[in-house]
């Protein structure tokens, strides 16, 4: 059991302990902060002290696993995609394979997270690199000296990788504008 910081009290349990004993009060208040911290198990108690105890822990047990959902949102969904997101790390190696292959080097730190945010695989880095690669030979990133080479981080959230490249579109254009010029 994980060390906690309290027990909450509730001001109808203070009515019940002012009839027990002092002493019995005192070794009842012990016998919760020991179970609070470690999850011991109470000794023998009267019978008004004994049905305090097992209205105490249940509310100890309930405000723990609150606390628990807490943390996860509330929503025990949750703690399944927690677990997924910790079984599936990423290698930072990663992200400095596509770093280098990458022409254009701004915003790295954003682009990291788009890109970890991705959870890509082996396989789909080597798609990344080699639509890299084969965007670079394109046109558009080579015209006007790779002025409209997307920055890294458009390019992962926009999965540019997917995108098709053709080499020759700026031709094409060329050659219909001097078409319809007379």
């Amino acid at each position: 059991m994980k060390n906690n910081d309290r027990i909450t009290l509730k001001y109808d349990w203070l009515e019940v302990m002012t009839s027990i004993e002092a002493e019995e009060c005192q070794a009842l208040l012990s016998a919760l902060y020991d179970y609070s911290k470690s999850g011991i198990e109470f000794p023998e108690f009267s019978t008004k002290s004994k049905m305090l105890c097992d209205t105490v822990i249940k509310e100890f047990k309930k405000s723990t696993l609150m606390k628990k959902c807490g943390a996860l949102g509330g929503n025990p969904f949750l703690k399944k995609q927690k677990e997924v997101r910790e079984k599936t790390e990423i290698d930072p190696s990663l992200f400095e394979l596509f770093w280098e292959e990458y022409p254009k080097k701004v915003g790295k730190t954003y682009a990291k997270q788009c890109f970890y945010k991705l959870k890509p695989t082996r396989e789909m880095l080597e798609k990344m690199i080699s639509a890299i690669r084969e965007q670079k030979n394109g046109e558009q990133w080579k015209s006007e000296n790779g002025k409209f080479i997307p920055n890294p981080a458009t390019w992962l959230n926009q999965g540019r990788w997917m995108d098709e490249v053709r080499g020759d579109e700026g031709n094409e254009f060329k050659e219909m504008k001097i078409g319809i010029s007379l």
